[in-house]
């Protein structure tokens, strides 16, 4: 029965050891890259969507994720959007991404264009 115990206690061990291992790790790990999307309406846009601060998943190419919030807008909001989606990024971290988004919204607004914040976060090819 001791040696059993032994064994049992072992492997806790080792389990455990693993997951801190693998939590350091991820601590360490660079952040992501951030991005987020803005889409002006017509006439002469007057009027501009943007999306929530988001991190594509591994693959997605930029011009798929443009379209992706283009469809969006258009599906949501628009029928006729001045040009096609823009994503803005990368940027280092979720706050840097925030605080351009943050910029942006307030420097449009300063030039008298209405912005119209979206639910949008890209999240993979099933958005089209």
């Amino acid at each position: 029965m001791a040696r059993f115990r032994l064994g049992f206690v072992l492997a806790i061990a080792a389990a455990l050891s693993a997951g801190l291992a693998a939590s350091v790790a991820a601590q360490e790990a660079p952040d992501r890259d951030w991005y987020w999307c803005q889409l002006a309406e017509r006439p002469y846009g007057r009027t501009v969507y943007v999306s929530e601060v988001f991190t594509p998943p591994a693959g997605a190419g930029e011009v798929e994720v443009e379209t992706a919030f283009e469809a969006h807008v258009q599906r949501r909001h628009v029928r006729e959007p001045v040009a096609g989606g823009l994503c803005l990024g990368p940027k280092a971290s979720r706050e840097d991404a925030v605080r351009d988004r943050r910029d942006t919204i307030d420097s449009l607004r300063r030039d008298g264009v209405t912005v119209v914040r979206t639910d949008w976060r890209f999240r993979g090819p099933r958005e089209r």
